[in-house]
């Protein structure tokens, strides 16, 4: 289902998890999308310290 955001149409809204072990997590950000992405979700890059 796509939702109107401001006259630009956008998948809904999801709960996505990043489960880890050990370490501290220091940063998180999405890519991908637009034409030709072959899912609904965008790729999760997160980067950790390890202890």
């Amino acid at each position: 289902m796509v939702k109107d955001n401001q006259g630009r149409p956008e998948p809904q809204d999801r709960i996505d998890f990043v489960f880890y072990r050990g370490g501290t997590p220091e940063s998180s950000r999405t890519f991908g999308g637009g034409t030709g992405w072959p899912s609904d979700h965008l790729a999760v890059l997160s980067s950790f310290t390890v202890s």
